[in-house]
Formats: structure tokens, sequence, C-alpha cells
């Protein structure tokens, strides 16, 4: 293919070099965000790059034969988002009263989140900061990647999300 005047030929020029440039490389201990938040006065994080956003508290609509630790659904941008009640799931105690609600998405899932309250962003390094969580010392531990700092149970939002995908829960 041959440019036809000398701007088309800048712009493939332009567009070579980009090309050419070489792939930086990713900086494996780049600190990470981590939004935490509170679930029945107990502190909770969530890696920042799973969180499709935070939101107020919607009205949910029941769903009919499925676990405890679902309150429903939320119609939020257009779709539907299963709720889970994470007091109930983490703590096993409902919830009183939702503040807001953390949309978790990925490519293939979503859910909607529960909270008492949005504490803050923090950063961290990874695996690397957090503290391991033996299976005794939780209620649902296997969904907990570890403890930042003294008293934040970070959850593994990949545990989280796979057994989302085993409930088999269909949202359009």
């Amino acid at each position: 293919m041959q440019a036809k005047n000398s701007t088309e030929q800048a712009i493939l020029q332009q567009r070579a070099e980009l090309l050419a440039k070489p792939v930086q490389e990713v900086n494996n201990t780049a600190e990470q965000l981590l939004l935490c938040f509170y679930v029945h006065e107990e502190k909770y994080a969530l890696d920042n790059s799973v969180v499709y956003k935070v939101i107020p508290s919607l009205p949910i609509t029941p769903l009919p034969f499925v676990q405890n630790e679902f309150a429903g659904i939320v119609f939020y941008a257009g779709m539907l988002w299963p709720v889970l009640d994470s007091g109930q799931f983490f703590t096993q105690q409902t919830a009183v009263a939702v503040n807001q609600m953390i949309l978790i998405s990925n490519n293939t899932q979503r859910i909607a989140l529960t909270t008492d309250g949005i504490i803050d962003q923090v950063t961290y390094a990874g695996q690397s900061d957090l503290m391991t969580v033996t299976t005794h010392q939780m209620h649902r531990s296997e969904f907990i990647a570890g403890v930042f700092g003294q008293d934040t149970a970070v959850i593994n939002d990949k545990t989280l999300l796979n057994w989302l995908k085993t409930l088999n829960l269909k949202h359009t």
C-alpha cells in the first residue's frame, strides 16, 4: 500500500515509529489499590481492578428459592445485578441497613455487594502485603485472600466470581 500524499506518508511514518517501539515491561511490584468498606463493623477490601462502580443503595427485588446470602437483584446501567448480602455471606448476620453497593464485574460475571459504608482506598503491594488466614479464623475464609494491616479482610474476587459462576445465575 502506497501513500498518496505527504500527509498520508507522515501518518504512516508515525504509526510505523509507534509500532517499532519496544514493549514496556510490566512492573509486578507496582502498588495496587484496595477499596475498603464495612460489613457489620468489620473491615473488608476488594482489589480496585474489579470494582465497576460504587453506588448508593438501590431497591432490591427479592428472588424466591435462592440461598440466604442473596438479597435479590437490582437493575443498574441497563443490567441486572445479583445482590450478595455481604453481612449474611461473611458474618452470618442479615444486613440491617445497606448504605452502598459495590458493583463487581469481570468479562463474564457481575455481582453487587452490600456494604455498611465505604472507608477509603489504600495502596498495597499485592499478595506480599497480606497476612494469611487460617480456615478456622473466620466464616467463608476460602473467599479471603488474606488480611491487610491488622484488621482488613481482603476478598479474593476471583474465587467469589468463580463461586457465582457455579450457581448458574443467568442475567442479561
